[in-house]
């Protein structure tokens, strides 16, 4: 995402927030009904569109694919990682 939105527009910005938060959010969606256990996790679905925004200012703010990568990957694996033994 990040190597794809480094020279990107506001407008192609715009769009891959959108088809990144929709994707995200409809494979969780069917991780939670798939997995009954994990049925709370339909409650974090609306918080992810917006950590998916601020994931992508930050990639507009600094426009280098590293930081996009390794700011996602370490801030969602954590949240991840502290939501899921709640369980």
């Amino acid at each position: 995402m990040g190597l794809s939105q480094q020279e990107a527009s506001l407008g192609g910005r715009l769009l891959g927030w959108i088809a990144h938060s929709l994707v995200l959010v409809a494979g969780f969606s069917y991780v939670a009904y798939a997995i009954t256990e994990i049925g709370f996790l339909a409650l974090l679905l609306p918080f992810f569109p917006v950590l998916m925004a601020m994931f992508t200012a930050l990639d507009a703010a600094f426009r280098d694919a590293w930081i996009y990568g390794l700011s996602s990957a370490l801030f969602f694996g954590w949240l991840l990682a502290a939501v899921f033994p709640l369980a």
